[in-house]
């Protein structure tokens, strides 16, 4: 088994470091996901699935710094739950787009 430590890349993905600045503490809590254009989505969304695949693999314990506790979390479970956030993010630009989730009747 490969040595666990912290580290700012898994997979080749930056995680956010809270330490570092404001744009990783909002990439960190989701925050800036809505902002992210379409194609900021789907790149954000294909990093991130390799990432966790490293993860995975590598069976490491890599850790993220957090604002509150617990301080420090599991990296995958924070890369699956950023995945959960930018396909939900990309599913209701989709539905938004078709003209809502129950589309318009008039």
């Amino acid at each position: 088994m490969s040595a666990c430590v912290r580290s700012p890349k898994l997979g080749g993905y930056r995680l956010p470091n809270v330490q570092r600045s404001s744009d990783d503490a909002q990439r960190l809590t989701g925050a800036d996901v809505p902002a992210l254009t379409g194609a900021e989505l789907a790149a954000e969304l294909t990093r991130l699935r390799n990432a966790y695949a490293a993860a995975v693999s590598e069976g490491c314990r890599v850790t993220l710094e957090t604002c509150e506790s617990p301080y420090y979390i599991p990296a995958v479970l924070w890369i699956a739950e950023r995945i959960r956030l930018v396909q939900q993010e990309i599913r209701r630009r989709s539905r938004a787009q078709d003209g809502g989730e129950h589309g318009t009747f008039r």
